[in-house]
């Protein structure tokens, strides 16, 4: 992987996201807000996890932090390269190839020419794909895919690492390559985000905790006294 070095930072103000909800059929429509009035500031050496039952926005805040929600008002600045993983099945466009997703992350992280082509090549043989690389990612598992977006998202890096629960792909050797590659890309990273349900991941690679409820802030500070406030009131 190729090294990137800034100094990082993550700040949001006063932030909230909200989704248009009703229709034709309910014959109103109204704002839910999934986020409500969230200030935080992530600097470089931050490990921290992002807590809170289902629907309480903890995928929501992440996108945000990665740019893939703008907010409906307030603020997220950050500085540094950012990179997202989630375990979504990825890619709008079910005619591009594996190859042409590998490809198009490259460019879209500045690389050209040679690097490019090493970066790209290295990216596919660790994918185990190699045989159906050149298909298009419709005619690919949920599996396959996820492959395709674990190596697109970790091909460098990066300075801000986000994730969506800790990944897990394919079978035991495959989850433990997984795993190798993720570790690395996290000691690599200044600034580390997970949103997760497990407590063994939140004890094992954070040092802060974010616990949401219902697009609120209910808690931001140390582990021990995270998981005690979440233990205690959930």
């Amino acid at each position: 992987m190729i090294s990137i070095k800034h100094a990082s930072v993550i700040f949001t103000g006063n932030l909230n996201k909200s989704f248009l909800k009703g229709g034709f059929l309910q014959k109103t429509t109204y704002n839910e807000y999934a986020l409500s009035d969230i200030n935080i500031e992530l600097h470089e050496g931050d490990r921290v996890a992002i807590i809170g039952k289902n629907g309480s926005g903890k995928t929501t805040f992440l996108r945000m932090l990665a740019g893939i929600h703008t907010p409906t008002s307030g603020k997220v600045s950050s500085k540094g390269s950012i990179s997202c993983l989630t375990q979504i099945g990825l890619y709008a466009d079910g005619e591009m190839t594996g190859r042409d997703v590998i490809n198009l992350e490259a460019i879209g992280r500045g690389l050209t020419g040679e690097d490019q082509k090493k970066v790209v090549g290295k990216s596919i043989e660790w994918t185990e794909l190699e045989d159906a690389i050149d298909r298009p990612i419709k005619t690919y598992s949920s599996g396959m895919q996820l492959r395709v977006a674990v190596v697109s998202s970790t091909m460098i890096s990066t300075d801000i690492l986000l994730m969506d629960e800790w990944l897990s792909v394919g079978d035991i050797e495959f989850q433990e390559k997984t795993e190798l590659r993720l570790q690395k890309l996290l000691k690599s990273s200044n600034i580390f985000v997970i949103a997760t349900h497990s407590m063994e991941v939140v004890r094992n690679l954070c040092d802060k905790v974010i616990i949401l409820d219902n697009g609120v802030v209910k808690f931001y500070g140390s582990i021990e006294e995270g998981i005690n406030f979440y233990t205690k009131n959930y």
